[in-house]
């Protein structure tokens, strides 16, 4: 998933605005984003087992090859 920085400064000069914005920030209704659980470990595992698959060149070989 792609990324960017938000490194730009700006300046609001206008009082209304910079209430609303205070406003907004302070208040309750941020959206709910869901996130899905994930199995860190297996998707490792089948990651790897990709990678070998992909170079079998590695010289790798797993413990249940052997």
């Amino acid at each position: 998933m792609p990324t960017s920085s938000f490194d730009k400064q700006f300046v609001v000069s206008n009082p209304e605005d910079i209430e609303r914005l205070k406003k907004e920030l302070d208040g309750d209704n941020w959206p709910e984003i869901p996130v899905r659980d994930r199995d860190i470990h297996a998707d490792s595992k089948e990651n790897v087992k990709r990678l070998f698959k992909k170079f079998p060149d590695l010289g790798v070989q797993s413990s249940r090859e052997k």
